[in-house]
């Protein structure tokens, strides 16, 4: 979730910060392709379990690409899915677009912690990737070539959080940058 728009709420959970993030759990109780139940994980879960956050990190950099693993989809294909365009293909010119999430869709931005799957994907398409934070459920990808306009990018992101999104959905107002060459990601 956005850190900055979280202050409340991160009071009462525990998060790790991710660049302008913060990294919160949920305890999975049901998942199909119909629906999902989830609890959050508030500070006194911890207390209770007699656990810490270091362990719940652990476990769940663990289990969660297992449990809901990550799903890689065209925009044109998601696009046509939705019946939200026509049967003809998008411009040439327009830069291919992937959204990346997990199988059933719901908090899907945390694909981007799974262990190597950016490195796997700047190997898939032998190029950076420029990450926009289309909500807390997916992230849009762009392979990266040399004349990209990241503020054009990031001016598109802040209308999209500020027009479509619910608070609560929001992920970040920044442009993320994964460089194949360091294996990092920056805003």
């Amino acid at each position: 979730v956005s850190f900055e728009k979280n202050q409340e709420l991160l009071k009462e959970v525990p998060f790790f910060r991710y660049q302008d993030l913060a990294v919160i759990f949920y305890c999975l109780l049901h998942a199909s392709a119909e629906n999902q139940a989830n609890i959050l994980i508030h500070n006194h879960h911890l207390n209770l379990w007699k656990t810490d956050k270091e362990t719940l990190y652990r476990l769940a950099k663990k289990n969660t690409p297992q449990l809901l693993p990550p799903q890689l989809t065209p925009m044109s294909s998601l696009l046509k899915e939705m019946q939200l365009v026509a049967e003809t293909p998008l411009p040439e010119a327009a830069p291919p677009l992937y959204v990346l999430t997990n199988t059933y869709r719901t908090n899907g931005a945390t694909v981007l912690l799974y262990d190597d799957i950016l490195k796997e994907l700047s190997d898939l398409f032998e190029k950076d990737l420029i990450i926009l934070p289309s909500s807390i459920h997916e992230v849009i990808l762009i392979p990266a070539y040399d004349h990209d306009s990241y503020d054009e990018l990031t001016s598109m992101v802040k209308e999209v959080n500020s027009t479509q999104l619910s608070k609560e959905e929001i992920l970040s107002d920044h442009v993320y940058f994964y460089s194949r060459e360091t294996g990092q990601i920056s805003m």
